[in-house]
C-alpha cells in the first residue's frame, strides 16, 4: 500500500489496524473538480427478490427490516456496512466504535451530499485489471517504472484482459 490509496469506507478499521504505530489513516472523497460526477455511494451488499420467489412479500419484509429497522441494525452494528438509511445510521452510531461513527458522519455529511448515482456493475475482468493496477502502482512508488510506462502498460494489458472476457 502506498501513502495514498482509495478504498471503501468499510475497510477503514482494517487499514487503521494494519497501519504502523504513529501513522494516521484518514478519510477523503475522490479528488475532483466536480465531486458529484466522480463520487458515488456503493452499498456493501446488494439485495434482490427474484421474480420467481415463492414468498416475495415476506422477502420484502425481511429486506425492509434489515434496511429500515433501528432494532435490526442495533444487532448488526454495521457488520454488513453502514446502514443505507441515514436516520438508522444516526440512531445506531452511539453504539458503534469511534471509526464507524467517523464513517457515518463522513457518509452522511460529506459524501451523500456530493454524489451521483452508482455506476453500473463492473465488467468481467475488473478484478484482474485492479490487481494489475495495484502491481503497477507499487512499481511506480518504488521507482521501478515511470508513471507514463505504468499507464501505457495498464491500458494495453487492461484492454487485453477485458477483451478476453
Amino acid at each position: 500500500m502506498s501513502w495514498c490509496v482509495f478504498q471503501y469506507t468499510n475497510q477503514l478499521t482494517a487499514f487503521r489496524n494494519a497501519a504502523p504505530e504513529g501513522v494516521e489513516v484518514g478519510l477523503t472523497a475522490w479528488p475532483s473538480p466536480d465531486p458529484v460526477k466522480s463520487d458515488y455511494l456503493k452499498p456493501s451488499q446488494f439485495f434482490a427478490i427474484t421474480k420467481d420467489s415463492a414468498n416475495p412479500d415476506e422477502a420484502a419484509k425481511v429486506l425492509d427490516f434489515i434496511t429500515n429497522s433501528v432494532e435490526c441494525n442495533n444487532i448488526l452494528l454495521g457488520e454488513r456496512g453502514i446502514p443505507l438509511s441515514s436516520a438508522v445510521a444516526a440512531a445506531i452510531a452511539p453504539n458503534l466504535d469511534e471509526t464507524s461513527q467517523e464513517v457515518i458522519a463522513f457518509i452522511n455529511d460529506v459524501v451523500s451530499k456530493n454524489s451521483s448515482q452508482i455506476n453500473p456493475p463492473a465488467p468481467d475482468g475488473t478484478s484482474e485489471v485492479n490487481n494489475l493496477l495495484n502491481k503497477l502502482e507499487e512499481q511506480v512508488c518504488y521507482g521501478q517504472m515511470t508513471a507514463e510506462d505504468a499507464g501505457n502498460q495498464l491500458f494495453a494489458e487492461g484492454t487485453k484482459i477485458l477483451q478476453s472476457k
